[in-house]
């Protein structure tokens, strides 16, 4: 091997050991949010379904957010076996589209589907088919890091060039 090509891969082998934390750091973050995002949504899918009525509907700007409002649904959920409680809904998003939503799918005296936390049976949430939003978040975020890997390993290899 000539002394050229061996000081090329000695300096790839130092930029990889640069890039390396970027490219752990991505499969890091994807298994976390990927496995532990559909583990939690998978979870909820268990709680008991119920049957809930809309009774009041109101929407407000949410501070917390910078263009965006909030749509709170108060419900009556009436479990199969047990006693009628209370609980609530919040979604966010734009102000015309949630008043849509409080009129039609949640209008006044309109039924639906709910699943309620068995520790705490106030918290409900809504049935939901599958947890794919939690592995593009994990994707996302994984090529994120790996991209910035990447771009260590280039960029390190742009400076290495004579």
């Amino acid at each position: 091997m000539t002394e050229t090509k061996a000081t090329n891969l000695t300096d790839f082998w130092k930029r990889l050991v640069k890039a390396l934390p970027w490219f752990l750091a991505g499969m890091v973050a994807f298994g976390l949010l990927g496995f532990g995002g559909a583990s939690y949504m998978d979870n909820r899918e268990t709680w008991p379904l119920q049957q809930a009525e809309v009774v009041a509907t109101r929407i407000h700007w949410a501070q917390h957010m910078s263009d965006q409002y909030e749509l709170i649904i108060d419900l009556r959920v009436h479990p199969k076996n047990g006693a009628v409680y209370q609980a609530s809904l919040l979604q966010g998003g734009p102000k015309g589209a949630l008043e849509k939503r409080a009129q039609g799918r949640y209008a006044i005296g309109k039924w639906v589907s709910v699943r309620s936390d068995p520790s705490h049976p106030g918290r409900v949430v809504l049935p939901q088919s599958n947890a794919w939003g939690a592995w593009l978040i994990a994707i996302i975020v994984g090529m994120f890091f790996f991209g910035n890997g990447l771009t260590v390993l280039n960029r390190s290899a742009q400076k290495t060039l004579p």
